[in-house]
């Protein structure tokens, strides 16, 4: 990540360029204290309102059918374990499978990265939010925290390599892609099985066609993405035929996210 240098500050919001290995530069906008405040505060709202709810569904059904002691201890047994599982796995849940949002975050328009610009793993979204009880517990020095690094990251973020950004991209970074395009990768892109792995070096060749796409002519792009796309399509199962230049794009969009600016 850039250092001071490369940041704007837009009040408690700041732009940064991230250069992944790959050499490809993104710019996001991270999300400032306040804005993570209010994601996390709705967030905190709809568990409370399931662990709630979830209460009263066992102390109706304890109530409803008179059942004996063994199920009274079986229905408070499930709501400890359901309180459990909401209170420190749910968010973590949805980042590591909704890419990097929750619920809370989603409607404040915010999504959590890595600091190479990728979507988090499984293990970074469950260290970043079990290790939020740290966070919380140092109180007025979170403030600090904050603003000590280029990252604005809590502690949570410092330890696994990530960082919460606002998802709207920068309209001074030349799009990938035509608006009138989009649609349509992004049709491309949700077809690729959720469990298509991306390697470094797979990444990589995306990364230098997509970059290098706009400077050569229609024909040569065609044919050198033609055996790149095939090889593609095979590896991923993917049998619609779809014009190589945009099954590429595709693949780098489901990649890199929507912040590529190559």
């Amino acid at each position: 990540m850039r250092n001071e240098e490369n940041r704007r500050k837009k009040g408690l919001d700041a732009t940064v360029e991230i250069v992944a290995p790959e050499n490809v530069a993104f710019e996001y906008r991270l999300a400032g204290p306040f804005i993570r405040a209010s994601a996390f505060a709705l967030d905190s709202a709809i568990i409370v309102a399931e662990i709630v709810a979830f209460g009263f569904a066992a102390a109706y059904f304890v109530g409803v059918f008179d059942v004996g002691d063994v199920v009274e201890e079986f229905a408070f047994a499930a709501f400890l374990l359901n309180f459990i599982a909401v209170f420190w796995f749910w968010n973590a849940a949805f980042e590591a499978f909704w890419r990097g949002r929750t619920l809370g975050k989603a409607a404040f328009g915010l999504r959590v990265l890595t600091t190479e610009g990728r979507p988090i793993g499984r293990g970074q979204a469950l260290l970043r939010n079990v290790l939020r009880a740290a966070d919380l517990a140092l109180g007025p020095f979170l403030a600090i925290l904050f603003c000590a690094n280029d990252r604005m990251a809590r502690f949570g973020d410092l330890a696994a390599g990530t960082v919460v950004v606002v998802e709207k991209r920068s309209p001074k970074k030349a799009a990938f892609f035509l608006p009138q395009e989009r649609q349509t990768l992004e049709w491309i892109a949700a077809e690729i099985p959720s469990d298509f792995e991306f390697s470094d070096s797979l990444c990589k060749a995306l990364a230098l066609y997509v970059e290098r796409r706009r400077e050569i002519s229609p024909a040569r792009r065609a044919a050198l993405a033609a055996p790149f796309a095939v090889a593609l399509a095979q590896k991923a199962n993917f049998s619609r035929p779809v014009d190589p230049d945009f099954l590429l794009r595709a693949f780098f969009l489901r990649a890199f996210g929507e912040n590529g600016n190559v």
